[in-house]
């Protein structure tokens, strides 16, 4: 069997399955306590598909405790030296492996009638190791270091909490015994309480070091009791929502930041996909709209999984948030701007599609080149449109392209406010301008060493209300007895702009008029 893609094995190590491990250890004050959180945790940060618990035993491995959903080796013994978890024990150090049957450390056989192809198996118990645990895969997987770190730093907080109840089981057995509290003057109590005393603090160090993790996370991370009350957030938390801890006190977190939906009606708690994980004991995952201070809303995205005791009791929630405002926003951009390059690609075709139309008749050569320059001329427009996000373009800038691409723009007199064309009128005011300019180039005033361009325009609100375009000191002109494919062209593409266009002769040269069509 080979590794399966990587999707199933990548799901990220929940931080508040972590703190809620340690959280538990702390609380616990039994063994089989400790021994059911770690296999637990163990199943639910390293999706192992078992787990087995394994104490050293008069130089015996004995297998304590089992979880793997078909039964490995329950209440079974093996020499230590037979044994994976004996060698790890031996050792001090994780056994880590990826194929069980390329390893001399397994006793093979053993394992043949089992789902088991890879493992970790992680010592407890600083020295001297006195029990083990096994993470069991049913396929060869290799093992990432931080899978290692994270079992083995589970197994000193299950190794601490473990010793703390031995300790005090102890003292309370010596207390008995003497029915009066140990005399300060006996040597074996202080030992013992002094022990007690430093395992205790060194859980309390790995609570603190898990709180500074959460505290430094980006996800939200809450705690809920069984009256889904807040028990804990942290400051992702507090930063999502805009509640300290300590305002939550008394408090759902849905009468806080989800009892209203977008349209203004009230969301009942019981109506709620998050609070269901609790009666239904169950992960429940999904989107939602959260309430702020303020009233208004913004989007998450939420994983609640319920906290079950030893007897598979629901008693509170953990519940993981990630505010999704940037990323649907993203999405948004990104959706509207496909429908603006849809929109565009659509005015491109419908372009093209004209040149052919008003070329109809025009031998392939004359067909090729008519073609051929006004795609250039969408091309061109298309690459101003990128370099401002296609947020438009100025008018100015467009002008001075089309004009640069004929002449130099010493022979043009440009005249006008800055303006800022919207993103639909840029590509149709490209296609006139170059028209005029090509024109003006090969018939126009361009055409001789003397002429010239005056172009000016007018607007009103940022809308353009008027274009004028003037050529002087170019050959005579005539009306054309017939409108050319250049002056067609602008008639049409005019209408993309809203526009209307005036075309004159004067013996001066040509005036083009573009008005704007009245607002409707």
């Amino acid at each position: 069997m080979t590794d399966p893609p990587p999707a199933a094995e990548a799901a990220p190590v929940s931080l508040s399955r972590l703190y809620l491990a340690v959280h538990e250890l702390t609380a616990a004050t039994r063994t089989s306590e400790v021994l059911e959180v770690l296999r637990h945790a163990v199943r639910t940060l390293t999706l192992a598909r078992g787990v087995a618990v394994v104490a050293r035993a008069e130089g015996l491995c004995h297998y304590l405790a089992d979880d793997a959903g078909s039964a490995l080796w329950p209440e079974r013994r093996f020499p230590m030296e037979e044994c994976v978890s004996g060698w790890a024990m031996l050792n001090g150090a994780p056994a880590v492996i990826s194929d069980i049957y390329l390893d001399n450390r397994i006793p093979h056989e053993i394992y043949r009638s089992t789902f088991v192809r890879s493992l970790i198996m992680t010592p407890i118990g600083e020295g001297r190791a006195y029990a083990a645990f096994g993470a069991y895969w049913d396929h060869t997987r290799q093992h990432s270091p931080a899978d290692v770190e994270l079992l083995g730093a589970l197994g000193s907080c299950a190794a601490s909490a473990l010793e703390r109840i031995w300790l005090a089981e102890q003292l309370d057995d010596q207390r008995r015994a003497s029915r009066d509290p140990p005399p300060a003057t006996d040597e074996e109590g202080p030992d013992l309480l002094e022990s007690l005393l430093r395992r205790e603090g060194e859980l309390a160090d790995a609570h603190r070091r898990l709180n500074a993790i959460l505290d430094n996370a980006t996800v939200a991370v809450f705690l809920m009791d069984e009256r889904q009350r807040c028990a804990y957030m942290n400051a992702a938390a507090e930063t999502l929502t805009g509640y300290t801890f300590a305002e939550t006190a008394g408090r759902t977190l849905h009468e806080m930041v989800h009892h209203t939906r977008p349209d203004g009606s009230p969301y009942p708690l019981e109506e709620c996909p998050i609070d269901r994980a609790f009666p239904d004991r169950a992960r429940m995952q999904g989107e939602e709209m959260f309430v702020r201070r303020d009233g208004s809303f913004y989007p998450i995205a939420f994983t609640a999984s319920p906290i079950l005791d030893e007897e598979s009791r629901a008693v509170g929630t953990i519940l993981e948030v990630q505010d999704l405002s940037e990323r649907k926003a993203a999405d948004a951009a990104r959706e509207l701007l496909m429908r603006e390059v849809d929109h565009r690609s659509r005015n491109v075709l419908a372009v093209v599609q004209s040149v052919l139309r008003l070329s109809k008749g025009s031998d392939p050569t004359q067909l090729k080149a008519a073609v051929g320059d006004r795609i250039d001329v969408l091309a061109r427009a298309q690459s101003s449109l990128a370099r401002t996000n296609w947020q438009g373009a100025r008018l100015r800038d467009l002008i001075q392209a089309e004009v640069e691409a004929v002449t130099s723009l010493d022979r043009v007199g440009l005249s006008g406010d800055d303006l800022m064309l919207e993103v639909e009128q840029v590509q149709p005011m490209c296609m006139i301008l170059h028209e005029l300019a090509a024109n003006a180039s090969k018939h126009g005033a361009l055409s001789e060493p003397a002429g010239r361009l005056e172009i000016s325009w007018s607007q009103a609100g940022g809308r353009l209300m008027s274009l004028t375009w003037r050529e002087t000191g170019g050959p005579p002109v005539t009306p054309p007895a017939d409108g050319g494919l250049g002056s067609r062209l602008i008639h049409q593409v005019a209408r993309q702009l809203g526009a209307s266009v005036n075309l004159a002769w004067p013996e001066t040269g040509l005036v083009v008029t573009l008005r704007a069509d009245p607002a409707p």
